[in-house]
């Protein structure tokens, strides 16, 4: 009997599991008031734990970041240098044909320039997130 109940509750667990997790508009939304907030823990939880972040500035040299630390660094020291808060706006978001891969593209607007992002997110165990993250400079 005791076997049965901890088989029912491990069971229990793993559904709860997959229906708590976030679906792409979650993602986006995390994404976008972690940033507009300096949330580093929202933001972080739109991403993978195996992420990839590619910020491309307007000469074409390329910084790139592997990883939740990395990224988490990276967004951390963004935070630092931004005095001013950004406005987040979705332009557009694809989602591929076996729907295994959404794409959105946002445009964060600042004073002086708009930085151009594209995010590329996976379902993983049933949760979506960021897999890609490449971030283009308009001045």
């Amino acid at each position: 009997m005791k076997k049965i109940i901890l088989l029912m509750l491990i069971t229990l667990l793993a559904l709860s599991c997959m229906f708590s997790s976030m679906l792409p508009e979650q993602v986006v939304t995390n994404f976008i008031e972690g940033l507009e907030n300096q949330d580093i823990d929202l933001l972080m939880s739109a991403y993978h734990s195996d992420a990839d972040f590619r910020f491309v500035a307007p000469d074409g040299s390329e910084d790139s970041y592997t990883g939740a630390d990395e990224i988490r660094a990276a967004q951390l020291g963004g935070f630092e240098d931004q005095t001013l808060t950004p406005e987040i706006r979705i332009m557009d978001w694809e989602e591929s044909t076996d729907k295994s891969k959404v794409t959105y593209y946002l445009v964060a607007d600042f004073t002086e320039f708009e930085l151009f992002n594209t995010l590329e997110l996976t379902s993983e165990f049933y949760s979506w997130g960021i897999l890609h993250q490449k971030v283009e400079i308009n001045q």
